[in-house]
C-alpha cells in the first residue's frame, strides 16, 4: 500500500524536474557561452573602430561608409568565429577527447603512445607547411589582382 502512495510523489518530482529544472539548467549552461560570443564580437568591433580612427583620410575616402561598415561586421564575425568556434572547440571538446583517448590507449599498449604522438607531430608540420604554401599562393593571387586593377 505504501508503494502505491509513493509513486505519485515520485511522478510529481519527475514532472517538477522536467518542467522547471531542465530549462533552468539549460539557461545556466547557455548564458556564459552567449555572453562570450557577444562579448568577443563587440570587443573586436571596438578594436577595429579604434584602428579606423588612425587611417589616413585619402584611404577613408576610397571606401563608402557602407563598405566600411560591412568590412567591420565581417571582420568582427570572423574574429568571433576564430575565438569561439576554433579555440573554444579546441580546448572544450578536442583536447579533452584526445587526452581521454590517449589515457585508455595507455592501458591497452604503452608502446603505441610514442608512435601516436610522432604521427600527430608529422600531421601538424605537414598541415603547417600546407597552410603556409596556400597563403603564399593566395598572396600571389591577390598581388596579381591588384596589378590587374591598376592596369
Amino acid at each position: 500500500m505504501d508503494q502505491v502512495k509513493e509513486q505519485p510523489l515520485i511522478w510529481m518530482i519527475g514532472y517538477v524536474i522536467t518542467l522547471f529544472l531542465s530549462p533552468l539548467l539549460a539557461y545556466v549552461a547557455e548564458y556564459p557561452f552567449n555572453q562570450l560570443q557577444q562579448g568577443i564580437y563587440y570587443f573586436v568591433k571596438q578594436q577595429v573602430l579604434q584602428k579606423m580612427s588612425t587611417i589616413d583620410y585619402l584611404t577613408y575616402l576610397r571606401y563608402s561608409p557602407g563598405e566600411l561598415l560591412q568590412k567591420i561586421e565581417v571582420g568582427a564575425t570572423a574574429g568571433r568565429n576564430i575565438y569561439v568556434k576554433f579555440y573554444c572547440c579546441l580546448f572544450r571538446e578536442l583536447l579533452p577527447e584526445v587526452i581521454f583517448t590517449l589515457f585508455f590507449i595507455l592501458f591497452i599498449d604503452k608502446k603505441m603512445i610514442p608512435l601516436i604522438l610522432l604521427g600527430c607531430l608529422v600531421v601538424f608540420f605537414l598541415y603547417k607547411d600546407f597552410i603556409e604554401s596556400a597563403s603564399v599562393i593566395k598572396r600571389g593571387d591577390l598581388a596579381f589582382r591588384r596589378t590587374a586593377e591598376y592596369n
